[in-house]
């Protein structure tokens, strides 16, 4: 019973060592790989903020008006510095992903399939995102500043609807590019945007009804008269 024991424990231990000593060298090619990738991530980082900072990225992307865009996004510190961070966790994420690939596992492998092929569309709503709000603070500002000039009043509530209504559709297409419950989507932003009309049909229906019946009077009032004249006219003859 004791020599069954120890032989049991003694082969445990063989078959344990034997994994660890063919797991061995993947463990180490994940170091490796995460030591290089964070070296490259910090030498990248500086040679982009080098490039930035040569081409005064910082002064354009206050011309262009990124810089208040993120600004008011929460983020105070220069536009150059994103972009370094970007690139930076950019790199040790490939560098992460190369280096889970490298132990050799079949779940890892398989995730890692997934993972780059939903990058895509990842990157894409990404983009989506970002393009979105930029486009929401510059028709914010346009606008503001073209109800102010009309004297409009509620200038300042037409200039935050305008933004609201493009970082509302800039989400959609974002979550509809990730594949994530597409058809509420699509049904949100349709019911959305279908009250949103019938909002403003009413409010222009029961605000402006006395602006719509001139406009019909005009339009339909002459038409009958000049019907009517034709008529006389034929009738006459």
């Amino acid at each position: 019973m004791a020599q069954l024991w120890s032989a049991a424990i003694i082969d445990a231990f063989a078959r344990f060592a034997e994994k660890f000593g063919r797991f061995l060298p993947n463990l180490l090619a994940l170091i490796t790989i995460l030591i290089v990738g964070i070296v490259l991530a910090c030498l990248l980082r500086f040679v982009v903020q080098l490039i930035l900072a040569a081409v005064r990225f910082d002064n354009l992307s206050e011309r262009w008006g990124l810089s208040l865009a993120l600004s008011r996004g929460g983020w105070n510190k220069p536009a150059s510095n994103l972009i370094c961070r970007v690139v930076f966790w950019l790199v040790i994420f490939f560098s992460l992903i190369m280096g889970i690939s490298a132990l050799g596992l079949e779940a890892t492998s398989s995730a890692i399939a997934n993972v780059f092929l939903y990058l895509p569309q990842a990157l894409a709503a990404i983009i989506i995102l970002v393009a979105g709000y930029l486009l929401a603070v510059f028709l914010s500002r346009a606008s503001l500043v073209a109800a102010v000039n009309a004297h409009i009043r509620s200038a300042q509530y037409i200039s935050r609807a305008v933004r609201i209504l493009v970082l509302f559709s800039a989400i959609s297409m974002a979550v509809v590019q990730l594949g994530i419950a597409r058809e509420v989507v699509v049904a949100a932003f349709s019911i959305f945007f279908g009250g949103l009309i019938l909002a403003l049909a009413l409010a222009f229906g029961l605000g402006g009804r006395d602006l719509a019946r001139d406009f019909l009077e005009k339009r339909f009032g002459r038409t009958d008269e000049e019907g009517e004249g034709k008529k006389a006219k034929i009738s006459h003859i």
